[in-house]
Parts: structure tokens; sequence; C-alpha cells
């Protein structure tokens, strides 16, 4: 979630130059590495015309089109399903080396809680991979912590067993 935004920012720019969006004019705001937080790709996926607006107004775009807007949705989703696509691939790989038949696994981060359809696309790929495995994805407060937890137990039980 930390480099969304700057990916579609940057996706957003090549698009500008080639004068695909906004007439072929990247505004200084939009110029300005992290300018276009993951929040905004959260938003813009979301579809909610006037927050967009908001949005495309704060980073200089005041007369922006239909057409601009539908542009930007479409990269903002695309680099979203990319990013679940990744996590899950990841996940996929560590549990198809447990050779478990179904697990619960569990998740922390503003992207998963806040983006509007991350979680989903996160679900659809491990089905997608994981046909035979049923994995049920939790929201799990402070993570980090409990995560690191959960590392220094499982040390500790490995260091028994040798």
């Amino acid at each position: 979630g930390m480099y969304l935004g700057e990916i579609v920012r940057s996706c957003i720019v090549e698009m500008i130059k080639h004068f695909v969006i906004f007439r072929g004019r990247v505004s200084p705001q939009l110029a300005e590495m992290g300018s276009f937080t993951t929040i905004y790709v959260s938003q813009f996926c979301t579809g909610k015309a006037k927050e967009v607006m908001e949005i495309l107004s704060h980073l200089g775009y005041e007369n922006a089109t239909l057409e601009d807007c539908m542009v930007l949705q479409r990269i903002c989703y695309a680099v979203s399903l990319r990013a679940a696509r990744l996590s899950a691939a990841g996940l996929a790989a560590i549990i198809r080396h447990l050779k478990k038949d179904s697990l619960s696994v569990a998740i922390d981060g503003t992207l998963y809680k806040k983006h509007p359809t991350f979680a989903r696309m996160l679900r659809q790929t491990l089905e997608e991979l994981l046909p035979t495995t049923s994995v049920t994805l939790r929201l799990a407060e402070d993570g980090s912590g409990k995560g690191a937890a959960v590392v220094a137990a499982v040390t500790q039980r490995v260091k028994k067993e040798i």
C-alpha cells in the first residue's frame, strides 16, 4: 500500500506525456513525487464523482473531462488489481508449501482495510491459485505486534524440536 499511489502517479504522468489525458499537460502538483496518494487510489476505485473531482481539482485539473476521469479510474483499478495479485501470489506460495486443505490468514494494513476492492481481488486470486485449498482471510488489528509474537513463539517451538 505504501507505493501504490506513486505507481499510479507514474502511470498517469506517462499517459499525459502520450496525450491520452489532460491534453498532455502535467500539472505542477502532479509532477511532484508522492502527490498522488494511496488514499486517492482507493477513492478513485469507489467511483464517487464528487471525491474524484475534488482530488483532480487539488492536483490542478479543475476542468477534467469525463474521459479523463474514466482513464484514471481504470489506471487505479489496474494497479490495485496488480497489487492484489502480487500479494496473493506470495501468499499462495507459502500456503502451498504448508500443504494444508484449509487455513486462516490474518491480514493487517490500511490497503486491505480501506480499499474498496482490494480484499475481494485478493480473495478471488487466491481462489484461482489454490482451487483445492480453503483459505479464510481475517482482518487482524495490530498485525505487526501479533505477528512478532507468533514468530517468537514458533522460533521457540522449533528450537525445542531440534
